[in-house]
């Protein structure tokens, strides 16, 4: 489906899986460069604000990030990366379900989403594998969790940004302070219609290996801070439809959900923790961008907001 690969794709360029509701999104003059920006007002810490690519290959900040981190008192996250046992306890009932999921996508499918949750433990650095039979119970939505990040070789969602941010703030002790809680972000998925999450996880088994290139491609845009080309393969549709457009009017008006609706929510809070603390905020790299970004938002409330630019050299 048309929308489907957009939103694969949008994994990386989020925090989490999402969309645009447009195609295109609008970067200012001197910020086609930018990933990192200097935010200011009168009365208020000088704080920054990053966009982030939910993977990565390196457990090094890039230079200007880890300067800002320096200059700040405080990370702001979209959502708790260190989750309580509360958390996790209270999701597993939301996980699993009373009919096989192998019955759901059919055993092909299985066998390769079985496989990819092995990789992915494996790369979290567990050395308990999840069996079949644990497999089998989640529900559709639980399952996306293993192939929608469509992972290149050499790469890590445990070495995105985000992660790398949160260690740096653990060993240095610096609080930090989310956007979401944990249910609050995953309920855009456990509230997915059971339809609409099969197929979305039917379309990242099958299609992993070549979602996975494209997210390289991504990759690369994203470290040598190549933000129009970043964004245009983001939202690309490059697959091909297979004339279900009421599945595509469904993913459009969720994927513009998760990203304005979330913008919305996140405002007061941010415009909290900017008049409160000097604070570095990571969110995903497209909630930035575009007249609904957070860049435009915080500028109608004020803010000055600059982008900081530096050569590749000096940002690796």
């Amino acid at each position: 489906m048309r929308i489907l690969r957009r939103i694969v794709l949008l994994v990386f360029a989020m925090a989490i899986a999402a969309g645009c509701a447009s195609k295109t999104l609008d970067i200012g003059v001197g910020e086609d460069e930018a990933l990192l920006f200097k935010v200011e007002k009168e009365g208020a810490p000088v704080s920054y604000l990053l966009g982030t690519m939910h993977m990565g290959n390196s457990a090094e900040l890039p230079a200007d990030v880890s300067a800002a981190m320096q200059q700040t008192d405080i990370l702001m996250l979209e959502s708790n990366l260190n989750p309580t046992m509360m958390d996790l306890v209270a999701l597993m009932p939301l996980m699993t379900g009373s009919s096989p999921l192998r019955e759901k996508i059919g055993s092909d499918m299985f066998a390769s989403l079985t496989a990819h949750v092995a990789e992915t433990v494996q790369s979290a650095g567990k050395s308990n594998m999840p069996g079949e039979d644990y497999v089998n119970k989640l529900r559709p939505w639980a399952a996306l969790s293993f192939v929608l990040y469509a992972v290149p070789d050499n790469y890590s969602m445990f070495l995105s940004v985000d992660y790398v941010l949160n260690y740096y703030a653990e060993e240095f002790q610096m609080r930090t302070v989310s956007l979401e809680t944990v249910a609050e972000t995953n309920s855009y998925f456990y509230n997915l219609p059971e339809e609409r999450a099969t197929e979305l996880l039917k379309y990242s088994i099958e299609h992993y290996e070549e979602n996975a290139a494209i997210a390289q491609k991504m990759a690369v845009y994203y470290k040598e801070r190549k933000i129009k080309e970043f964004v245009a393969l983001a939202l690309s549709d490059t697959s091909v439809s297979v004339g279900n457009p009421e599945s595509d009017k469904f993913w459009e008006g969720w994927t513009n959900d998760i990203i304005n609706k979330r913008n919305d929510n996140w405002m007061p809070k941010i415009e909290a923790q900017l008049h409160a603390d000097s604070t570095l905020i990571a969110v995903g790299a497209l909630h930035l961008y575009g007249k609904k970004g957070l860049i435009s938002r915080l500028r109608n409330k004020g803010y000055t907001v600059t982008a900081v630019l530096c050569g590749t050299a000096a940002c690796e």
